[in-house]
C-alpha cells in the first residue's frame, strides 16, 4: 500500500509539474553567472521553477549573461507569453466604462476583464470615464496586439470634371473674314 501511495504521489508530481525544463530553449535552462569583474550590469535569466525571468547583476566580464533585457527573456522563455502591462496600462485596462450623465453618443472603448477583449460603448460627452478613444489603442495596451501599419492610399481622383464652356463669349470671338467675290 505504501508503494502505491508513493508511486501515485510521484506520478502526480510529475504530471502536475508546471513546466518541463526540457521543452525550453537551452539558453532558458542556463543560470546566469556574474563573472569576476566588479561592474553592476543588470542582466536577466529564466527560472524554470517559478516560470519567471529574474534579474541578476553581471560583473562586466567573464560569467554568462543569458539575456540583456526582461523583454528578450520573456519572449524567449515564457511558455505562455502574455504582455505584462505597466502601472499606467493596468489602470486604463481595468478602469470601468462610464458613459456619464450627458447624452452625446461618442464611440469609445474599454477593456472587459471577464471576456479579455476590448469592447465599444457610447460615451455621453461629459464626466464619466473613457479608457480608450480607439479600438486599436485598447488592443495594443490591454490585449498586447501589435500596431497595424495603415497603408498609404492615393487621394481619390475627382469623379466630376469642371465643365468646359461650349462656346466662347461674344467679346472673345474672332472677327469673321469676309471673302471678296
Amino acid at each position: 500500500m505504501f508503494k502505491i501511495a508513493t508511486l501515485a504521489t510521484v506520478a502526480l508530481a510529475v504530471l502536475s509539474s508546471p513546466l518541463d525544463a526540457r521543452m525550453l530553449p537551452e539558453v532558458c535552462q542556463r543560470k546566469g553567472a556574474p563573472g569576476i569583474c566588479k561592474a553592476s550590469i543588470p542582466s536577466w535569466q529564466f527560472n524554470p521553477a517559478t516560470k519567471k525571468c529574474e534579474k541578476f547583476i553581471h560583473g562586466g566580464c567573464g560569467g554568462f549573461v543569458p539575456f540583456t533585457s526582461l523583454e528578450k527573456c520573456q519572449a524567449t522563455c515564457n511558455p505562455e507569453p502574455k504582455p505584462k502591462p505597466g502601472p499606467d496600462k493596468l489602470k486604463s485596462c481595468y478602469s470601468p466604462a462610464d458613459p456619464g450623465p450627458c447624452r452625446a453618443r461618442i464611440r469609445s472603448w474599454h477593456y472587459n476583464k471577464f471576456t479579455q477583449k476590448c469592447e465599444m460603448f457610447l460615451y455621453g460627452g461629459c464626466k464619466g470615464n473613457v479608457p480608450f478613444k480607439s479600438v486599436e489603442d485598447c488592443r495594443q495596451t490591454c490585449e498586447g496586439e501589435e500596431p497595424k501599419h495603415k497603408l498609404e492610399t492615393k487621394p481619390k481622383s475627382k469623379s466630376k470634371a469642371v465643365p468646359k464652356l461650349k462656346s466662347k463669349p461674344k467679346s472673345e470671338s474672332k472677327p469673321k473674314l469676309l471673302a471678296k467675290g
